[in-house]
């Protein structure tokens, strides 16, 4: 008995000790994860890659998910998986809100050295609601952590840190950052009186009542103001749903809003000559909204879907299924409002809060399947080889390809195009390539190669700026006829442009057809101008 205890007792020693060495290491790594996951969503600007804003954020906010989870998933936590979770979901918070607060303090500094931008700050990200959204989510994560914290030295800190998060909000300019604002604040304001008033139910009644003003004045003020934008939303919208209407069903494919929705709108304002909406129609790329958007790409089973994606937690915490997920359930709150009116999927801060609420229940799923550790890490290894192997492609191909970019807009032509045409075959299903191709060969005079690669930019997207580049083509090729029939779709598409107007002026011009170029200098002449510039000045100078 004693040998048998001195030998299998040392064997047990070095097997705890190296699974505790494993532990740890695997602890760093969970660690570093969500250090990276927190940086992605605030990461400047690199200007290396063609979509400087979103491509970085991306690739660290991959690099870091999968960090994370692999970690999660060869874990052996000693105080359970509930208590596990829960200490990282708090270090989650709390590094993000140390990003919002750096990332207001880069804002606020920018102000008092530029001052103000007119169309709302954006910060390290590409657009004011993409700010908005992460900002919301960060003050979505202070009222958590203010709801489980009981010492007042750490909800003095939150309160504190709260101020420049809600003034860089406010000065975004974003409508639905105001509205999720309203909403957090409301919450707030409903815990502290759940908290202090709890059986005066006079109080509780006189502040829903309170509450129900609040928002509803609220919502009031926001559909008020941008009235131009909010009128431009609606017609997205309806247009959208005349889409939905001819394939509700199975929808248009992955890309059927960017191959589709451009040609709905011509089709509106050809039909419809002085439409209230012309003057406020432009080049639309996307819904403003997250249901519709998937709706017409992947039909009625994307829909429900991705309704199930919001649905599906809080059917468990009604439930009392999903003990982990109540604890990041409120932050689905500014993702969902968002999802009416942007397109928060755009943004690593929304797949952030999808992570948190769904990693415990996949972390739940998978250590109930009995596979031993040794198979664990060699599954992990190989996954994590093969996503790396893939991801360093991708961010060379990229780069690449903003290298081509910079040495058209350089002049070096020839060199520009050899770029391009290495790497068509890696992006040939990308739009943005097959455009940014076809310009680079347009403006090295290569009209043949500009002509093939803006027809097969076609099958993938048909807006505003394709047309427009191809009636360009078309025009240098001296085919009128074609060119013509693209500046006229351009022109429906946007009736608020000068741009096809000049070109149709100038098709008609080539072709000594009188009549109706000076039609369409009289319609330049008397164009309504939304927007002042010197280009509109340049074309009604020039097409008199």
């Amino acid at each position: 008995m004693r040998t048998g205890n001195r030998y299998g007792g040392n064997d047990n020693k070095e097997g705890v000790m190296e699974s505790r060495s494993m532990n740890v290491f695997f602890r760093i790594i969970l660690k570093m994860g969500i250090a990276i996951i927190c940086m992605s969503c605030f990461c400047a600007p690199v200007y290396y890659f063609t979509d400087s804003y979103y491509l970085p954020k991306f690739y660290l906010f991959v690099i870091g998910a999968s960090f994370f989870l692999i970690s999660l998933f060869l874990i052996e936590p000693k105080e359970g998986i509930v208590e596990c979770l829960s200490d990282y979901l708090s270090q989650i918070y709390i590094i993000f809100i140390i990003m919002a607060e750096c990332e207001c303090a880069y804002i606020m500094t920018k102000i008092l050295i530029y001052g103000r931008s007119l169309i709302g700050e954006f910060g390290t990200f590409d657009n004011p609601a993409g700010l908005a959204l992460t900002l919301s989510i960060a003050i979505s994560m202070i009222i958590t952590l203010l709801f489980k914290t009981n010492k007042w030295r750490i909800k003095f800190l939150l309160y504190v840190g709260s101020i420049p998060v809600v003034s860089i909000l406010l000065i975004t300019n974003s409508r639905t950052g105001l509205i999720c604002l309203a909403l957090n604040v409301i919450i707030l304001f409903w815990f502290l009186i759940h908290r202090f008033l709890n059986y005066r139910t006079f109080c509780k009644v006189f502040f829903l009542l309170i509450a129900a003003v609040l928002f509803l004045s609220v919502v009031s003020y926001v559909t008020s103001i941008k009235s131009d934008s909010t009128i431009g939303r609606r017609f997205i919208l309806e247009q959208s749903f005349s889409m939905i209407e001819k394939h509700p069903i199975v929808g248009y494919g992955s890309n059927g809003f960017q191959s589709e929705y451009m040609l709905q709108q011509a089709k509106f304002f050809r039909e419809n000559p002085n439409s209230i909406y012309e003057n406020n129609a432009d080049e639309v790329r996307y819904p403003m909204n997250e249901f519709v958007y998937i709706w017409i790409n992947y039909g009625i089973g994307g829909l429900l879907l991705l309704v199930s994606v919001f649905l599906f937690p809080l059917i468990l915490f009604l439930c009392k299924k999903g003990i982990m997920i109540q604890k990041s359930l409120f932050l689905l709150i500014p993702v969902l409002l968002f999802s009416f009116f942007s397109y928060p999927f755009h943004y690593q801060s929304s797949w952030l809060v999808l992570l948190l609420v769904y990693s415990p229940i996949i972390l739940l799923i998978s250590k109930k399947i009995s596979i031993s550790f040794n198979s664990r890490i060699c599954s992990v290894f190989l996954v994590e080889i093969l996503f790396i192997l893939y991801l360093s492609v991708d961010i060379y191909h990229e780069y690449q390809w903003g290298m081509a970019e910079k040495l058209s807009f350089r002049g070096y032509h020839q060199e520009a195009l050899s770029k391009y045409g290495s790497l068509h075959e890696y992006f040939h299903g990308n739009r943005f390539f097959l455009y940014s191709y076809a310009m680079a060969a347009f403006m090295s005079g290569d009209m043949q190669t500009a002509h093939r690669v803006i027809s097969e930019c076609g099958q993938y997207w048909n807006g505003y700026a394709r047309e427009l580049l191809s009636g360009d083509i078309c025009l240098y090729m001296n085919e009128y006829e074609e060119a013509s029939g693209h500046f006229n779709e351009a022109h429906f598409m946007c009736p608020v442009r000068f741009a096809p107007l000049e070109g149709l002026y100038k098709v008609y011009d080539l072709t000594d057809n009188d009549f109706k170029k000076d039609s369409i200098a009289k319609l330049i002449a008397t164009k309504y101008v939304k927007v002042e510039s010197n280009d509109v000045e340049r074309i009604k100078e020039t097409c008199k």
